[in-house]
C-alpha cells in the first residue's frame, strides 16, 4: 500500500467516532445556536446516522444504541485523537471560506460578513483552544452567538413553521446538489493530498 500517496486507511473506530459527531453533536450544536427539534426529528437525526455507520461496516460493538452511546463514543474518541496541525488548520479554515460559495452570496461584502460570522461562532461552538489549535482568527463569538440566537428565535415566531421547515429542508437538497459547476463532483481524487489530485 502506497501510504505516502493515499494516506492511512479509516477504521471503523474512526467511522463510529465521525458518525458520532455527525449526529448528536451536529444536534447539540444547533440547539446552541437556537435552532429547536423535536423528540421525534432528533430519534431520525440518529437513526439516519446509525444506519449510515451500519452500511459503512462500523460492528455492532462499537456501533451507538442511542444518543447516550453516541456522547460516550465521541468523548472516548476525542481521547485517542490527536491534537489539530497544520494540515487540519488549513482544511477548517478552508471549510469556513467555503460557506459563502455553497449559499450562493451575491457580493463580495456578504461574503466577508457571512466568514466572520462563521469565525465567530465557531470559536464559540468549537472553544478557544480548539479555535487557537486550527488558527482561526479571533472575533467576538458571543455577541455573535446571541445576535444569531435571537434572529432564529424571531424567525420561528414570525413565521410559520411548516413553511420554515420546506424552506430548511429545501437548502439542504440544494446545498447537497454536487456537479460540475459549482466545482463540486462526485469523483474520487487521485490523491490524498487535494492540491496534488488530478483529473482521471
Amino acid at each position: 500500500m502506497d501510504y505516502v500517496r493515499r494516506g492511512c486507511p479509516l477504521s471503523a473506530a474512526h467511522l463510529g467516532f465521525a458518525i458520532s459527531v455527525f449526529s448528536d453533536r451536529l444536534l447539540h450544536f444547533c440547539k446552541m445556536l437556537g435552532v429547536r427539534f423535536s423528540k421525534e426529528e432528533q430519534a431520525s437525526v440518529m437513526a439516519v446516522f446509525r444506519y449510515v455507520g451500519y452500511l459503512f461496516g462500523i460492528p455492532e460493538e462499537i456501533l451507538y444504541e442511542n444518543r447516550k452511546d453516541a456522547k460516550e463514543i465521541f468523548k472516548i474518541g476525542l481521547l485517542c485523537e490527536p491534537p489539530p496541525d497544520d494540515d487540519s488548520a488549513v482544511v477548517a479554515n478552508e471549510l469556513v471560506r467555503a460557506v459563502p460559495r455553497v449559499t450562493d452570496v451575491q457580493t463580495a461584502e456578504e461574503a466577508e460578513e457571512q466568514m466572520k460570522l462563521g469565525y465567530a461562532l465557531s470559536r464559540v461552538l468549537l472553544g478557544r483552544k480548539t479555535a487557537k489549535d486550527l488558527q482561526f482568527p479571533k472575533y467576538n463569538g458571543f455577541v455573535a452567538l446571541l445576535l444569531f440566537r435571537t434572529r432564529i428565535v424571531l424567525e420561528s415566531m414570525l413565521k410559520d413553521a411548516q413553511f420554515i421547515k420546506r424552506k430548511n429542508f429545501t437548502e439542504l437538497l440544494g446545498i447537497s446538489s454536487y456537479d460540475e459547476l459549482i466545482g463540486i463532483s462526485y469523483k474520487l481524487p487521485t490523491h490524498v493530498k487535494d492540491a496534488l489530485s488530478q483529473d482521471w
